[in-house]
């Protein structure tokens, strides 16, 4: 883990804005209604309320690279991280490869990991970065960035830990090795807690 570079945030091509762009045309008494309006909107406000810790992950389906399903609902038992990423996404890829050693720190079977690319029309590409790097876990292809949009994402990577029983433990913006660490911490107790239930 030494070699994990930090890996900061890039925002989502959908969550920025010209900065300029809710002045244009609107009178002096306009102004702060409409910047309002649009605050509220890509926050996320206007419309559903972003995933946060401690919510149960709603459900989901998505089709994978390899042309199977994912259901969400169907992951309880084990814990699962969920990777949202794009291929124009460098940071991204480097998580991949780190993330990817994640499940074998633990007892078989107790840690799952997906990754889900928002960009999935660049299928080549996403097969590249599956060979090239040797991802060993399910690719899932999140048509339109729907699910990300639905869960109030706006960054990447992001990162999604779900405990055995469906309910969020942990989402990270960014990669670097203190967020791997405490990642796996988070998992530690999330599997404890199971053993013990």
């Amino acid at each position: 883990m030494n070699g994990i570079s930090i890996m900061k945030p890039q925002w989502s091509k959908d969550s920025t804005m010209n900065s300029g762009s809710c002045l244009k045309g609107v009178g002096p008494w306009g102004v702060l209604p409409v910047c309002i309006m649009f605050f509220l909107f890509f926050t996320g406000c206007a419309g559903n309320k972003p995933l946060a810790q401690g919510d149960i992950l709603p459900a989901f389906m998505l089709q994978t690279i390899d042309h199977t399903r994912f259901y969400a609902n169907r992951q309880k038992g084990h814990v699962t991280v969920l990777v949202f990423w794009a291929t124009w996404c460098n940071y991204c890829k480097q998580e991949l490869i780190e993330i990817k050693k994640l499940p074998a720190q633990f007892a078989p079977g107790r840690v799952m990991v997906a990754g889900i690319c928002t960009d999935p029309e660049n299928a080549e590409q996403i097969r590249q970065v599956v060979q090239g790097f040797h991802i060993n876990f399910p690719m899932l292809l999140d048509e339109g960035a729907r699910l990300f949009k639905r869960l109030g994402l706006n960054a990447y990577p992001t990162t999604v830990a779900v405990d055995p029983d469906g309910r969020v433990i942990m989402i990270a913006k960014g990669f670097s090795e203190t967020v791997y660490h405490q990642m796996m911490s988070k998992i530690t107790l999330a599997l404890e807690a199971d053993n013990k239930g």
